[in-house]
């Protein structure tokens, strides 16, 4: 008497020339929320996939019941690696258990360890335009990326801070489907055929799926504390190297703009001593010089205006981080209270 559900779930392979298999007496199978190891994960995968290709060999199969079988076993080995992709997130969800009270306390000792607005802005002296320019732009893409990530890590914490109910009523539609699938598999029917094995290969990696769906979600509820109290650390450490860099950053513009200034009153300096007595200069060579000048005025202008507009996109970033976290707040309390909790 052979038990269907403890042999591999793939065992069309063999059956692809037969249109049906040898009676099997019909029986009740128990079934084991037992995790799927990698290897057996995997074995399962490639038993499914090497299936997919005896079908398109296959030559004495309609059209119509070919697809239908192919529909089902590639249909099978996504919910295997869906599978797998749970039971690697489970192993993540308990490491944070055991190792996130030693991330938490690094991350506070990198906090500690910055310096202060202050100090960050006690920026070292920059020789030459170019230079003073480059290292400008390289403070703004750090800027920008830490933006991103403090973004991101907002929106993180407000999905965190949701999945408990999430989580809540998730696991009782999944536990009431693998109930569902169980009884399914339960009773093998006394013929099978081909339809009827790429079937119960589908319900069987449909199970493979849940199980470890139901662990991996047990797993994050259960690491929820803790990578909570991760996420506020990485926040508030994200934060403050970005306060410390928009800091650098805003001093860097200072000295650039105050450069440009200077270097373009030392163009019209040069002009104007050099257009004395220009009644002796050639006319093109006077017409060269006043366009030089001309050119000057317009880059200290354009420097000024640079200044000014840093401090208008100053004032604009420190608006758009309010509305950011007026936003975040607002979007924690509709996900985990609804509207009514908005509104009440």
């Amino acid at each position: 008497m052979r038990n269907y559900f403890a042999a591999p779930i793939f065992i069309f392979i063999a059956l692809v020339a037969c249109v049906t298999t040898s009676v099997v007496p019909a029986q009740r199978l128990p079934m084991m929320d037992v995790p799927a190891s990698s290897a057996t994960l995997t074995s399962e995968i490639e038993r499914a996939e090497s299936t997919l290709v005896a079908l398109t060999a296959a030559t004495d199969i309609n059209d119509t019941d070919k697809a239908e079988l192919q529909a089902n076993y590639t249909e099978a080995v996504q919910r295997l690696k869906n599978a797998q992709s749970y039971w690697g997130k489970q192993g993540t969800y308990r490491g944070y258990v055991s190792s996130v009270g030693s991330d938490v306390e690094a991350v506070k000792q990198q906090l500690e360890d910055l310096p202060s607005l202050e100090e960050a802005r006690q920026v070292p002296e920059i020789e030459g335009l170019d230079e003073l320019r480059k290292v400008v732009e390289s403070w703004r893409a750090d800027v920008a990326r830490l933006r991103d990530l403090k973004g991101s890590l907002e929106q993180e914490m407000i999905r965190t801070e949701a999945r408990p109910v999430e989580i809540g009523t998730r696991l009782p539609d999944a536990r009431a489907e693998l109930n569902r699938i169980d009884g399914l598999l339960a009773i093998v029917d006394e013929e099978l055929t081909r339809k009827d094995l790429a079937e119960r290969a589908l319900l069987g990696a449909k199970r493979e799926e849940l199980v470890a769906e139901i662990a991996m979600l047990k797993e994050e509820l259960n690491s929820q504390t803790q990578r909570g109290d991760l996420l506020s650390a990485q926040s508030r450490l994200v934060k403050r190297q970005l306060e410390n860099a928009e800091a650098e950053l805003s001093t860097y513009t200072q000295l650039l703009n105050r450069a440009q200034m200077s270097e373009a009153d030392r163009v019209i300096a040069d002009v104007a001593k050099f257009l004395e007595g220009s009644e002796h200069l050639e006319p093109h060579v006077q017409a060269l010089a006043e366009e030089v000048n001309s050119l000057a005025h317009a880059l200290k202008k354009s420097a000024q205006h640079l200044h000014d507009a840093d401090l208008s996109r100053d004032a604009l970033s420190q608006s758009l981080a309010a509305l950011n976290r007026d936003f975040t707040e607002t979007q924690k309390v509709i996900q985990l209270g609804g509207l009514d909790g908005i509104l009440s």
